[in-house]
């Protein structure tokens, strides 16, 4: 049994992106100016962790005192950067190197027997998986294109499973497989991806599944709607929380998590590889901070992640083809 964390990350302001800069120094702590920095991270919503920010609800082992905790880390192995596959365009479904979505027509066992391995490599990921596990009935292909349309939104897609798995698996290469008939089905990097994409995202959290490795999923934050940062659903992640999950999980126990980066309606889960932060000064507990704080420290956190690329046939990682964005946080804990 697996268990995977998912946080949505709305309460603390984003201040600059910064694209596609996977690569820094390590930062030292410096002390900063009070006005300027408490400007950013007083608010009126309440300071309290409650049962959607409880941290100990999926890991009881997390390390609490703050002084403890490393003000940067990073992954050994980046997520990898693949599509999400949107449903606008047929899931893994998509013809990607041919840009065929929803009306192209498959093949016949009799045409498959007289087409080339360069005219099979053009095919969708789910059909040729569904090649090569014998199936000439297309039933995943079929499965993935009805859960799609024309008329879904373009964000929409499989983006959970991609996180995930850029966070789990290694970074597929190109491979040639052969199906029980003998059929050569060459598979590039983005088709298993995809694949491995929608295992994560609907196989491993379909509630039929009782194998050894079905996923539970927990998710730190409320569920955003509006897009209204004073709406109550978008409070979302306590910034303690936000800071407990990044130390503990990135820099204590180098595993990865993934983060609703989008503030609004939207979804994009991102999967989270690094993060520095730097304590720009204290203060003493305001009105609004929890009951029992005895001190306040103003972050400045500078969190990385890895996002999307369109499919390619060769592997991304450490090319100029792997995409990264930051984001940095002005919150108090």
């Amino acid at each position: 049994m697996y268990t995977l964390l998912t946080i949505g990350f709305i309460a603390c302001s984003p201040i600059h992106p910064d694209n596609n800069s996977p690569e820094y120094t390590l930062p030292d702590t410096f002390e900063g100016d009070v006005e300027s920095a408490t400007r950013y991270s007083d608010t009126s919503i309440d300071s309290a962790m409650d049962w959607y920010n409880d941290a100990a609800r999926f890991e009881e082992d997390y390390e609490y005192t703050f002084t403890e905790l490393p003000l940067a880390g990073r992954l050994s192995k980046t997520p990898w950067s693949g599509d999400y596959w949107a449903k606008n365009k047929g899931g893994m479904a998509y013809r990607w190197q041919t840009e065929e979505q929803f009306d192209y027509t498959v093949l016949t066992k009799d045409e498959l027997e007289h087409a080339s391995p360069e005219d099979i490599a053009l095919l969708s990921p789910t059909e040729k998986y569904d090649l090569y596990v014998g199936n000439y009935d297309y039933a995943l292909t079929h499965r993935v294109l009805a859960e799609g349309g024309d008329d879904e939104p373009s964000w929409a897609g499989y983006c959970h499973g991609w996180a995930t798995a850029a966070n789990r698996h290694e970074e597929p290469s190109p491979i040639t497989v052969y199906n029980p008939d003998g059929l050569e089905i060459p598979f590039g990097s983005s088709d298993v991806k995809a694949l491995l994409t929608y295992f994560e995202g609907d196989v491993v959290r379909s509630s039929f599944v009782g194998h050894d490795w079905s996923t539970t999923t927990y998710t730190i934050g409320t569920l955003c709607t509006s897009g209204d940062i004073m709406d109550p659903g978008c409070y979302d992640t306590n910034p303690g929380t936000f800071h407990l999950i990044l130390s503990n999980r990135i820099g204590l126990m180098e595993e990865g998590f993934n983060m609703d980066v989008d503030k609004g309606y939207e979804k994009w889960n991102q999967p989270v590889h690094s993060y520095r932060s730097s304590i720009l000064t204290t203060r003493p507990p305001t009105s609004f901070s929890d009951e029992r704080t005895v001190v306040e420290y103003i972050m400045e956190t500078e969190v990385h992640w890895t996002v999307e690329i369109h499919p390619m046939w060769e592997p991304v990682l450490h090319t100029e083809y792997q995409k990264s964005e930051s984001k940095t946080y002005i919150y108090s804990v």
